[in-house]
């Protein structure tokens, strides 16, 4: 049984990051709308100049309340220091799954320093060479879970760091669209990938008939519909 943390959502390598947006050009995965945010879509998202180590910037922040021993102001609803590169697309959270489970897609990837801010170029140097070793061993890997049943269960890193912490968390969390609909393309991207393995009786008609909407026309609507009916489903365990 697999517990803890699958996959790191929120605490991503700039190579890793790079060689995601090349599975999902080379794959031509989803894109998306949102709302609430100055990108319009996934496309604009993907086409930000200094793209890598810089998404902090974009994500959702909240007015906290002043106590006398904390300062007030506006702070980040995602609590991880590590944020640089957190997951925000469905495309992405697919694209991240392939890459970590199997070793088909690497060959497909070139790396591009270039692109890279030159504050971070050092990290993104340090972490391509762990990004080296962990491909050069993940085929070993892939035989060795191909011959061992296996559950998975999330935790929180798989959506984000401090996932579902505190009530005051969630209500910050799933009162914004933009946070709710990262948290709910992490769900997406479980179900898929762990969820549905591990018990996929559970999973009733109207649960697929949502996931076959959404597959059959991924638009937003659509989108939101599946992730509300992950948010209520209750039956992971």
């Amino acid at each position: 049984m697999l517990t803890g943390d699958q996959i790191y959502a929120d605490d991503v390598a700039g190579p890793m990051l790079q060689a995601i947006h090349q599975v999902i050009e080379l794959l031509g995965l989803y894109g998306e709308t949102f709302d609430g945010v100055k990108f319009k879509n996934s496309d604009e998202l993907y086409a930000k100049e200094n793209r890598y180590y810089t998404r902090k910037e974009i994500l959702p922040r909240t007015k906290v309340g002043k106590k006398w021993y904390r300062r007030g102001g506006v702070k980040h609803i995602f609590t991880s220091a590590f944020v640089k590169n957190h997951l925000v697309t469905f495309a992405e959270w697919m694209a991240m799954y392939l890459l970590v489970w199997s070793p088909a897609l690497w060959d497909f990837i070139e790396y591009d320093s270039m692109k890279i801010p030159v504050k971070y170029k050092q990290i993104y140097e340090k972490e391509l060479t762990c990004i080296h070793e962990f491909r050069k061993d993940l085929p070993m890997v892939q035989r060795l879970f191909a011959h061992i049943p296996a559950y998975m269960i999330f935790d929180d890193h798989d959506v984000t760091d401090d996932w579902n912490l505190t009530a005051k968390w969630e209500h910050r969390a799933y009162g914004n669209a933009f946070t709710k609909r990262i948290i709910g393309n992490g769900l997406m991207a479980y179900f898929l990938c762990q969820g549905w393995g591990n018990a996929p009786h559970v999973f009733d008609e109207a649960f697929m008939s949502s996931a076959q909407q959404y597959a059959l026309q991924p638009d937003q609507p659509n989108h939101d519909r599946f992730i509300d009916t992950l948010l209520d489903f209750r039956h992971w365990h």
